[in-house]
C-alpha cells in the first residue's frame, strides 16, 4: 500500500467520524455506568475552564432509539480524573476503550471529594496524542497525570 493509499483511507476515515460525530450524544454517565465502545475521533479543546480531550466513541452495546444502530457518544474530559485517564491511556483511533464511572468519591487524606473514573484503551498512540496536546497545558506544560497500574484490565 503507498503513501497516497493510507492518506486516502486516513481521509475516509476522517469524514466518516466527522459525520458520525454530529449525530453524538453527551455521554452523562451515573454511578456504575460503564461505556464500551470503538473510539472514532479524538480532539484536545480549549475551552473554557481550560484544554480538555473530547473523544467520539461509537458504543458496542447500546443503539440509538431513533435509528437502530449504534449510539455515538461524546466523551468530554473535563473532569480531572476523566481528562487524566483519557490522556494516560492515550485511546488510538478505532480501538476498543471502556470507561466505567465509578461515582463521586472521597479522598481519604485531603476529604476533598472527585468523580471517579476508569479509562482502558486496547492499544495507544502516543504520537498522535503528542501532536494532539502538544503545547496545549498551560504555564507548566506539563501534562496532567492520573492511573493506577493494578487496575484491572478489561480486554484481558
Amino acid at each position: 500500500m503507498s503513501f497516497f493509499d493510507d492518506a486516502d483511507q486516513a481521509i475516509e476515515r476522517q469524514k466518516e467520524a466527522d459525520a458520525k460525530a454530529g449525530d453524538a450524544e453527551n455521554w452523562s454517565p451515573e454511578e456504575g455506568d460503564v461505556l464500551r465502545g470503538k473510539v472514532l475521533d479524538a480532539k484536545y479543546l480549549n475551552l473554557t475552564h481550560g484544554w480538555a480531550p473530547l473523544l467520539i466513541v461509537e458504543d458496542q452495546v447500546v443503539k440509538n432509539e431513533k435509528t437502530g444502530e449504534l449510539q455515538i457518544w461524546k466523551v468530554w474530559g473535563t473532569r480531572s480524573v476523566l481528562k487524566g485517564e483519557i490522556l494516560d491511556s492515550q485511546p488510538s483511533q478505532g480501538s476498543l476503550i471502556v470507561i466505567t464511572y465509578e461515582g463521586k468519591q472521597t479522598a481519604a487524606k485531603s476529604g476533598n471529594s472527585f468523580h471517579l473514573y476508569i479509562v482502558r484503551a486496547e492499544s495507544a498512540d502516543p504520537a498522535f496524542w503528542n501532536r494532539l496536546t502538544a503545547g496545549k497545558h498551560g504555564p507548566s506544560g506539563e501534562r496532567p497525570t492520573v492511573g493506577d497500574d493494578d487496575l484491572p484490565d478489561p480486554f484481558a
